[in-house]
């Protein structure tokens, strides 16, 4: 009986600590907190800063200068992130997906893809 109970005890050591990584494992090398996203397009570079795990800053870089900077909100749900701000009180969400170091938003038939800095 005693063998059984160490038994049983080792099994839900281990089942303990498998479950407490799984909210790791869903933040993964992909996962925003911390890191800056970049995209060029042929106008500007647009940058995404993740401050925290749910806010991000939205910067744009011409000619090598910053010339906007906007704290916005999102929300990650692996793969999927919603990026919201409000521009002159109206509200915008963007929509995309992150996988390993892009993050890609379409609108229509125009897609933006970031690559993790």
């Amino acid at each position: 009986m005693k063998k059984l109970f160490a038994i049983m005890a080792v099994i839900a050591t281990v089942v303990a600590f498998a479950s407490c990584n799984k909210d790791d494992e869903n933040k993964g090398n992909d996962y925003p907190v911390g890191a800056t996203w970049e995209s060029n397009t042929d106008w500007a570079t647009l940058v995404i800063e993740f401050k925290t795990d749910a806010k991000c800053d939205l910067v744009t870089i011409e000619r090598g200068k910053e010339v906007e900077r906007q704290t916005a909100s999102y929300i990650y749900d692996a793969p999927k992130i919603t990026i919201t701000a409000t521009y002159e009180d109206e509200v915008e969400s963007m929509s995309g997906t992150v996988s390993g170091n892009k993050m890609t938003f379409t609108e229509g038939d125009e897609s933006l893809v970031f690559t993790k800095k």
